[in-house]
């Protein structure tokens, strides 16, 4: 029979990849089950977004 893929929580949401201004961050999960016999494949494992960073010191730097 035909086995559809099964993937955990999503993991926390890194930081951001920008102390001052725009970055992004990165979140991840992991398969549990892995699709098997022709079954639903696995969804995206990574998902990206943007970000400000917002750092105390960036108020400062000019």
């Amino acid at each position: 029979a035909a086995v559809g893929c099964v993937v955990g929580p999503w993991g926390p949401w890194s930081g951001c990849s920008s102390l001052c201004g725009v970055g992004s961050k990165t979140r991840s999960r992991q398969v549990t089950i892995p699709p098997r016999h022709g079954g639903e494949p696995c969804p995206d494992l990574k998902q990206r977004r943007g970000c400000l960073g917002e750092h105390p010191a960036c108020r400062t730097a000019k």
